[in-house]
């Protein structure tokens, strides 16, 4: 019997860490379930995630790489990853959400694979998100400076990959192409029908429902950042503008990544980074609400629920993603 691996990749905002904190590694403490990460920075997945952003790598590279990750499954057991970098990383920094789920999906090939996908409404969680990856990247992006910015180029550059991980519809036909089993767990029910959420995790981890229910009661769940109109300061590192271009250089162009193995160069980087992250930059942002006329039509534009409906079989899903 092959072993069951669930790989749950957010979407940011929907409470990962609250379920990665107070659910997923509760029930790893109590023997229920083998969590692999993520939990804070403690993680046996992340030689995985950087080995599934590389097209260099051969078929036998990404098995050898993955040996590690592989020899910590157990059977007869649900193998959890808790990851959402996965989600919004690939198309973020160029690689594209499709060729990581390809690779992704021949370093898991021999096993019984879902992945499990949270989903919030729609307007909220793109701002969420905004604020959100601003620190990791869109301080380093002109023009992306307000949220009515980064909304504009979302509306002119649809068909940008690093706006492809807001679009639902985009991201089911990655992860369909690559793996048959979807879930889908909806954020709102975490605070207005937490008895439905529970039930939904039960299903997906065999886990008694009451288990749920009360790490969900005994817990309090950060409900996630809301719409605020005015000016907030948000604290940049200096270092965070050097770690983005590195990023970004290292995922586009092989002398980077090469240079990148180097330890001389390694330790050189990590301690330049320590010395430039005690170095604090008050970033003012104009944080803008939108008028609601916008907001419908930001809805419209990112919910394609023809699509949806081919990777989510679930009709009663279906219905309430309509709502989304």
């Amino acid at each position: 019997m092959r072993e069951k691996i669930i790989v749950h990749i957010g979407y940011p905002k929907t409470a990962t860490s609250f379920l990665q904190e107070k659910i997923f590694l509760e029930l790893h403490k109590q023997g229920k379930i083998n969590f692999l990460g993520r939990y804070k920075d403690n993680s046996k997945f992340n030689k995985i995630l950087s080995l599934c952003m590389q097209d260099s790598l051969s078929v036998k590279d990404l098995k050898r790489g993955s040996g590690d990750f592989i020899r910590e499954l157990k059977p007869n057991t649900i193998n959890l990853i808790s990851e959402e970098a996965i989600c919004w990383m690939p198309s973020v920094y160029g690689y594209g959400l499709c060729n990581f789920m390809k690779n992704l999906s021949i370093v898991l090939k021999d096993y019984d694979v879902t992945i499990l996908l949270s989903l919030r409404e729609i307007t909220s969680w793109v701002f969420s998100t905004y604020v959100e990856l601003y620190k990791w990247h869109y301080h380093s992006v002109e023009e992306c400076q307000t949220y009515n910015q980064y909304i504009d180029m979302l509306f002119r550059k649809p068909d940008n990959l690093e706006f492809e991980f807001l679009f639902p519809s985009k991201v089911l036909k990655s992860i369909g192409m690559h793996f048959d089993k979807v879930e889908i767990l909806f954020f709102q029910d975490l605070e207005h029908d937490p008895s439905n959420y529970a039930k939904d995790l039960s299903h997906l981890l065999n886990v008694e429902t009451s288990n749920i229910l009360y790490l969900l009661n005994n817990s309090k769940s950060n409900t996630g950042v809301y719409i605020s109109t005015g000016k907030k300061v948000k604290k940049v590192f200096f270092g965070d503008y050097l770690s983005s271009l590195q990023r970004r250089l290292s995922f586009k162009y092989s002398f980077f990544k090469k240079l990148s193995r180097i330890d001389v160069f390694r330790s050189l980087y990590l301690f330049i980074i320590k010395v430039l992250n005690n170095i604090k930059m008050d970033k003012a942002i104009y944080f803008d609400d939108i008028h609601e006329s916008r907001k419908l039509a930001l809805r419209k534009h990112l919910l394609d629920i023809d699509t949806l409906g081919e990777y989510i079989l679930d009709q009663e899903k279906l219905k309430r993603i309509h709502k989304l």
